[in-house]
């Protein structure tokens, strides 16, 4: 059931660019499956070493979330709100992929536990602002108005 819902997620559109709207929407589906499924994240690698074929599925799984963000900042740089070379955009979609799948693991230890999904906000803001530096105004200071109501 995950595999699929978050196949679903991220079938980022090619065929137009997500505004910012539609982008933080994207984020905050994509923070809530992982929040809803936090048991397969919590002990991630072990779970992924253990298993097989788990493994290849979190391993498509990743590779969907890059090329997720991958199409979702070249989208922005066409339609010219976003500003990046190739290595940025590359550097970028690791980064939000990386946010996306080791943040619980992260911030648990750093934190504590976890109540709520209302902590995963760090995570949401975290991303937006990996992405503000690359884009230009007037979606810079929108994206940070964004970013700072997850504080």
């Amino acid at each position: 059931r995950f595999k699929k819902r978050m196949e679903t997620l991220l079938l980022a559109p090619e065929d137009r660019p997500l505004s910012l709207d539609d982008t933080w929407l994207f984020l905050h589906m994509i923070f809530e499956t992982i929040w809803e499924y936090r048991f397969l994240y919590r002990n991630l690698v072990d779970l992924t070493q253990r298993n097989r074929s788990l493994r290849i599925h979190f391993h498509h799984i990743l590779r969907q979330k890059v090329e997720a963000a991958r199409t979702i900042l070249r989208g922005m740089e066409k339609s010219e709100v976003l500003q990046a070379h190739e290595d940025e955009i590359e550097a970028a979609a690791l980064n939000i992929a990386f946010l996306a799948s080791y943040w619980l693991n992260f911030d648990t230890i750093r934190q504590g536990d976890y109540d709520d999904e209302t902590d995963l906000a760090p995570a949401i803001y975290q991303v937006l602002t990996t992405v503000a530096p690359l884009l230009r105004e007037p979606e810079r200071s929108q994206v940070r108005i964004m970013a700072a109501t997850y504080l």
